[in-house]
C-alpha cells in the first residue's frame, strides 16, 4: 500500500481495525506500507528508510504514483458526467475507470 503520509495513517490503524474490523486483522497485519517515491524526500530520514519504496521487498523498481496518474482525465470527466443523472454519470465513469484499468492491464504485458 503507497500512500504520501503512510507514516501518520500507519499509526493506531492495527488498534482501529481490531476495534471496528476483527475479521480484517490478519489482513492488515501482513500489509505493507510505502511512501511513494516523488514525496518520500519530503519527509524524515527515518520516514525514507522504513517506508521508501527502494528499500521494500518485492516491489522492484517503481514510483508509486500511480494513483494520481489519470487525474487529468478523471477532472474531465467529472466536467463532462456533471449534468447526467446520477445513474447515467455512474455508469459514465464506470465505464472510464474499466477502460483505465484495461489500458494499465495491457501495458503490463
Amino acid at each position: 500500500l503507497t500512500y504520501d503520509v503512510i507514516c501518520i495513517y500507519i499509526k493506531g490503524l492495527l488498534e482501529r481495525f481490531k476495534k471496528r474490523f476483527p475479521h480484517l486483522v490478519p489482513i492488515i497485519e501482513k500489509l505493507q506500507c510505502c511512501i511513494p517515491s516523488f514525496h518520500i524526500n519530503a519527509h524524515k530520514d527515518l520516514c525514507q528508510v522504513v517506508y521508501g519504496l527502494c528499500y521494500a521487498l518485492g516491489f522492484g523498481y517503481i514510483h508509486g504514483e500511480w494513483v494520481e496518474t489519470p487525474w487529468a482525465e478523471h477532472n474531465i470527466a467529472g466536467l463532462v458526467t456533471k449534468k447526467m443523472t446520477t445513474g447515467g454519470r455512474h455508469d459514465a465513469l464506470n465505464d472510464l475507470f474499466n477502460f483505465w484499468n484495461r489500458v494499465k492491464l495491457e501495458r503490463l504485458g
